[in-house]
């Protein structure tokens, strides 16, 4: 027997070209937007047109939590039902919203509060592809170890 397993990311995989529309025909659409206004006295759409891809905070984590929730109840609408949800960085929390540890709006304010707590922290993350010896020679600290690309590694590194 198949499963089906919705994984979430963390920040990054939103663009310029990402399109709410899409989004907004996900049931929960409305629903993000009236929370987000009448707890955070934030606009939805405007937060979209004016901070998607920019990946900052507080808004980044906000948009990429908004737009998997919006996405899975888009895979749901088309008769997809998770038996696992897995979450990276940012992603855990939609996947503890998917697997019903928390209600929408908890997550939302969740979601929010971390990325403000993030956007008065110091520090840079790159990510990129680097060989053995480049990595040897780094002033900073290696993050993580993402993938092997050939004789090159792709790593993230927290400067």
């Amino acid at each position: 027997m198949k499963k089906i397993i919705f994984l979430y990311s963390g920040e990054g995989t939103s663009n310029r070209e990402s399109s709410f529309k899409l989004l907004q025909h996900s049931n929960y659409w409305p629903e993000i937007g009236s929370i987000l206004n009448s707890k955070l006295n934030l606009s939805l759409e405007e937060i979209w047109k004016n901070e998607i891809g920019k990946h900052r905070c507080p808004y980044s984590p906000l948009l990429t939590v908004v737009s998997q929730i919006c996405l899975s109840d888009i895979w749901t609408q088309w008769g997809y039902e998770p038996d696992v949800v897995v979450g990276h960085s940012i992603g855990e929390l939609s996947a503890a919203y998917q697997s019903g540890l928390y209600s929408l709006e908890e997550i939302l304010l969740i979601t929010f509060q971390l990325g403000e707590i993030a956007s008065e922290l110091e520090g840079v993350m790159l990510h990129g592809d680097l060989s053995d010896q480049q990595i040897d020679q780094l002033p900073v600290n290696l993050s993580s170890l993402n993938f092997k690309k050939g004789a090159r590694k792709h790593v993230t590194l927290e400067i």
